[in-house]
């Protein structure tokens, strides 16, 4: 019997790509669920997770070294609470 392997790819995607919180009044919080799904062959280990900060929040957090298999997902959530009324700046 002869073959040949695949290569080994690590690989996460989270979707949706683009986060709309739509418009969130002061003083009141809008939650989007985040899916992380491991789109490797392997199995593979995510590391910590984290908003960027400021007016954003991470409820659940994944621990460091979390084992994720090949084609499984995370649905994680992600607050918005605004602090001032205006747009979100864009990076």
């Amino acid at each position: 019997m002869t073959g040949t392997g695949l290569r080994p790819v690590t690989k996460f995607t989270a979707l949706p790509r683009v986060v709309h919180f739509g418009s969130v009044p002061v003083g009141h919080a809008a939650t989007v669920m985040i899916h992380v799904v491991n789109d490797g062959n392997q199995p593979s280990v995510m590391g910590r997770s984290g908003p960027p900060g400021g007016a954003f929040a991470a409820p659940l957090r994944i621990p460091d070294g979390l084992p994720v298999k090949g084609d499984n997902s995370l649905v994680l959530p992600v607050d918005f609470h605004p602090g001032q009324a205006g747009g979100i700046p864009r990076h």
